[in-house]
């Protein structure tokens, strides 16, 4: 694993920061935004049920017919447990070593601003200013906030990089922004539009 970054906030400004990323901050990035949550655990769950009444089916079948329908009964309910951790501990490690090492801009240092207008990012070979209206989403966890441009493309920042003021001041202007739960495959589209 490579070195945490040291990241030193501006001192001419509270809303202000500069870092360069690392593959663990990429990898925190991708799990909050693949972390489980309440609509995909109720998926888990309803897999699982219909795995416990295939076990219980099973029992109302003759001795020798019973393997075959114990046998799905129990992959249905292994199998969200075991789709997690293989997320976790293969997929979602592997794909973010691929995108930080192909991604030159993330092996960049970043100095990222913010105020009531949006989120302006720099580095040495690029701009971006992103209105908060602009985002359709964001999530947070102990070690990133996420600020989604598409239920695909996302702005992340390091919490290590931000202090706790910086940290409240960004939920504060970014309090318009649906916090969003997961990443979503509904239409996104503001007002019926």
């Amino acid at each position: 694993m490579q070195d945490r970054a040291t990241a030193t906030s501006s001192a001419t400004s509270p809303n202000q920061t500069s870092f360069t990323p690392t593959y663990d901050d990429v990898l925190a990035a991708n799990r909050l935004l693949y972390r489980p949550t309440r609509g995909r655990l109720i998926l888990y769950g309803f897999v699982m049920v219909i795995g416990v009444l295939n076990l219980l089916m099973s029992l109302i079948l003759p001795p020798g017919e019973r393997s075959p329908q114990i046998g799905g009964g129990v992959a249905l309910i292994v199998a969200p447990a075991v789709w997690r951790v293989v997320l976790s501990i293969l997929i979602l490690p592997h794909y973010s070593r691929r995108y930080y090492n192909q991604a030159a801009i993330l092996r960049q240092p970043f100095t990222v601003s913010w105020d009531e207008a949006g989120l302006d990012s720099r580095t040495p070979r690029s701009t971006s200013t992103t209105p908060w209206d602009a985002y359709v989403g964001r999530r947070e966890d102990p070690s990133a906030m996420l600020f989604l441009q598409t239920d695909a493309l996302f702005q992340f920042l390091p919490k290590h990089a931000l202090t706790a003021e910086q940290i409240v001041h960004l939920r504060d202007l970014a309090a318009a922004v649906p916090e969003r739960r997961y990443a979503s495959f509904r239409s996104s589209r503001r007002g019926g539009a």
